[in-house]
């Protein structure tokens, strides 16, 4: 059987392209964030119906067929003094991003998040997010710290939060557990101290992808002498795990457990230290 050189050549070359594309390494994105990752989430929120929280008037209760409410009684007993609050003052700054190991300089947490969701670091000053807040002249360590952002862009959600991780079974983190949160916004009011993961106020990654995660807003320590600022996480049975800060991509994150987070998201990882910086 006579076989043509053209079609040995098309032979050749099928062969040579089926197997370089065997033979190529996959492209899929590793890291937990993938560019493209939070647009392609998107699905519509869900109405929020507004529910009354304060009671019924006396008028309100009669028109409805229910009885009047009992009159306040008024306690004629001396009033407990209460201490005044020590004076505080308020900080201004950037957040440097280092590596814990070795201490060298990564970036500053950037005004300009991943998708509106999140926070990333970025290497340039100009672009650093600019954050304030308030602690008591008297103290040199305070716990249960709200950050609140100047320049954001994402200026609905001001408050610098701890937001539950997409992927995460539930809103706990502990050792042996991938779980992981990110760091992102959350609006106005926010949650108290100590607050467990609460899905309302809305916070960026909520607002951003259609699905709802729960955030924390008072959860930083400050420390004066290092300028150390660290998170703190609350799991819904109230403790408060120990956790690690690092960055993946650029996207910075805590989790209780780093390697239990790489080996879900198998992408290089650092541990990272969080400086403000004054301005």
């Amino acid at each position: 059987m006579r076989v043509s050189i053209a079609s040995l050549t098309l032979f050749t070359l099928l062969s040579s392209f089926t197997s370089k594309t065997l033979a190529s390494p996959s492209n899929r994105c590793v890291s937990e964030y993938c560019p493209g990752k939070i647009e392609s989430r998107g699905v519509p929120m869900p109405a929020v119906v507004p529910t009354r929280t304060s009671e019924l008037t006396n008028g309100e209760r009669l028109a409805q067929g229910l009885p009047i409410k009992p009159p306040t009684r008024r306690s004629r007993g001396p009033k407990h003094p209460t201490p005044s609050p020590l004076p505080q003052h308020t900080k201004r700054g950037v957040i440097k991003v280092t590596e814990s190991k070795t201490g060298a300089f990564l970036g500053y947490i950037s005004k300009h998040t991943f998708g509106h969701a999140q926070y990333r670091y970025q290497p340039k000053r100009d672009d650093a997010l600019v954050v304030e807040f308030k602690i008591s002249i008297y103290k040199s360590f305070v716990t249960n710290v709200r950050l609140t952002a100047e320049d954001s862009n994402i200026p609905d959600f001001p408050l610098l939060s701890l937001i539950e991780g997409h992927e995460n079974h539930n809103a706990d983190l502990a050792p042996g557990s991938f779980h992981y949160a990110y760091i992102g916004g959350m609006a106005e009011p926010g949650t108290p101290p100590k607050s467990v993961p609460m899905s309302s106020p809305e916070n960026s990654y909520s607002a951003s992808t259609g699905y709802t995660e729960a955030a924390e807003s008072d959860v930083w320590s400050f420390d004066a002498f290092t300028n150390h600022l660290v998170p703190r996480w609350t799991n819904w049975d109230g403790s408060r795990p120990a956790v690690h800060i690092f960055e993946q991509a650029t996207a910075i994150y805590i989790s209780g457990d780093v390697k239990a987070f790489k080996e879900r998201f198998p992408a290089p990882v650092k541990h990272v230290t969080l400086e403000f910086v004054p301005l």
